[in-house]
């Protein structure tokens, strides 16, 4: 079995049948487990990774976000949507160079309506396959290069909650508590 079918996330349907199509996001408590396993590398870019990559496109546009990784959606493998205008996939990315500092308010679709400023490389150099398998080596700098390296630390099994103080986490918890409350139909909830 290859690491693309490794999920417990049903993707047994159409993009096509409905334009609204999204995944639930998984939470930070109640998921962190979960969050806090390391990816394994695509191995096969099939119909069923192709569709995947689909839903996480429209799951990004349904949330008004400008990233999302796999394991997000329960899906432990290193892929990854930044959209900052375009979407872009980025599949078993591997930061090879950093360079400079930038503090970014960083938020995360796993731990909804919380946001800290955090110290963030200004510029990252990443290797990755593109959507076609390609290998490529891109720069990234700014707010993109903060994004990636936020969806990266998702795919290393590192959460923005990792660096919070005792007190900043209950804030958190109190925070995911009150968006899963108003928004259920967004997030997984078992």
């Amino acid at each position: 079995m290859s690491d693309v079918l490794k999920t417990d996330i049903n993707l047994d349907y159409d993009v096509n049948d409905s334009v609204e199509a999204f995944l639930p996001i998984y939470t930070w408590p109640k998921h962190a487990d979960h969050l806090a396993k390391e990816c394994n590398n695509v191995v096969v870019l099939d119909e069923k990774f192709q569709l995947l990559i689909e839903l996480m496109k429209s799951t990004i546009k349904k949330h008004n976000a400008v990233g999302l990784s796999a394991p997000q959606v329960g899906v432990h493998m290193r892929a990854l949507v930044v959209d900052l205008g375009e979407p872009r996939i980025v599949i078993n990315p591997t930061v090879i160079h950093s360079d400079g500092e930038q503090v970014v308010n960083e938020g995360c679709l796993s731990v909804p309506g919380y946001y800290k400023d955090k110290v963030f490389p200004q510029m990252i150099h990443v290797h990755l396959l593109n959507e076609q398998g390609k290998e490529e080596v891109l720069k990234f700098e700014g707010l993109a290069a903060a994004v990636l390296q936020h969806e990266i630390n998702h795919l290393d099994g590192i959460t923005m909650v990792d660096s919070l103080t005792d007190e900043e986490k209950i804030e958190a918890e109190e925070t995911v508590a009150q968006i899963l409350e108003q928004n259920p139909e967004l997030y997984m909830l078992d």
